[in-house]
């Protein structure tokens, strides 16, 4: 099938996130060799000041407008190929990347069997950027790509793919002290939906997401608007059990590092037999 990619990007000046991000992105995808089409978005925070090493040690905590990033176009064009389409947006933290989401959903709307994948620079508001989250996207990235020619097989009887599927939200309590203050709302709304990736890494087929009816309605984009619009959108698109887990996390909080060492021991016993 043909393979699209959708990856927002915010350019945080203060940590090299963004670009570790790009790089395993380029690493696992052959270089971008895998994609037929790249379709970029990028979010520019106009704050001109650069005053964020007072962030250092602190997380980017929603609706605030404190951080700094890059606003050269040309320099950040110059992490990806000469053919890709990449769109430039003036960021808004309340809603993160769901208003690029959907923009990209409409550039990319084929209702041909075709398949695209969903990916966005992880961890870049950590400035003291923990092992757990680096480890955690690294994976998605690996697991997401490594397993591509068979997916194609897959997404002909699947409608998504990917890492770590949460079903289960009994474990969620356990949050960090650093983000505890926003999570009762955000896991209300994650339940709400049923199930997610967490970490917002995917594959879909396109031409079973847009002969959906909901393939619109992402969450948070106009109403009660929220930042967790693109890891909820399959919770209301599509039923749990059209989704396939590349790697399961035996619904594991991935922010926790013994549950990565939990992972990375047991990694064979977790990918999927269909991949194997």
């Amino acid at each position: 099938m043909k393979k699209t990619l959708l990856y927002h990007v915010f350019p945080v000046k203060g940590n090299d996130v963004w670009i570790k991000n790009i790089n395993w992105l380029k690493e696992y995808s052959n270089d971008f060799k895998i994609f037929d089409r790249l379709i970029i978005s990028v979010c520019i925070e106009k704050n001109t000041g650069d005053d964020y090493k007072k962030l250092i040690g602190k997380h980017y905590d929603l609706g605030q407008r404190d951080l700094v990033t890059h606003t050269d176009e040309d320099y950040i064009k110059s992490f990806f190929p000469k053919k890709a389409d990449i769109q430039f947006y003036e960021n808004d933290p309340t809603i993160g990347e769901i208003y690029t989401f959907r923009d990209m959903l409409e550039k990319v709307y084929s209702l041909e069997d075709e398949m695209t994948f969903y990916a966005h620079t992880k961890g870049v508001s950590y400035f003291d950027t923990i092992k757990p989250i680096l480890t955690w996207t690294e994976s998605m990235y690996k697991f997401n790509l490594k397993y591509v020619d068979k997916l194609d097989t897959i997404l002909k009887n699947y409608s998504t793919a990917g890492c770590f599927k949460i079903t289960n939200f009994e474990h969620w309590d356990l949050r960090d002290d650093n983000t505890k203050v926003n999570w009762p709302t955000t896991a209300d709304k994650l339940k709400y939906v049923g199930w997610h990736y967490s970490g917002t890494f995917f594959w879909v087929n396109n031409k079973k997401l847009f002969s959906n009816s909901k393939w619109n309605d992402v969450d948070g984009l106009y109403n009660d608007p929220h930042r967790h619009g693109v890891e909820m959108y399959f919770g209301h698109v599509f039923n749990e059990i059209s989704g396939f887990e590349i790697l399961t996390s035996n619904q594991r909080h991935l922010y926790q590092q013994e549950n990565w060492d939990y992972i990375n021991k047991n990694e064979k016993k977790l990918i999927n037999p269909w991949l194997t």
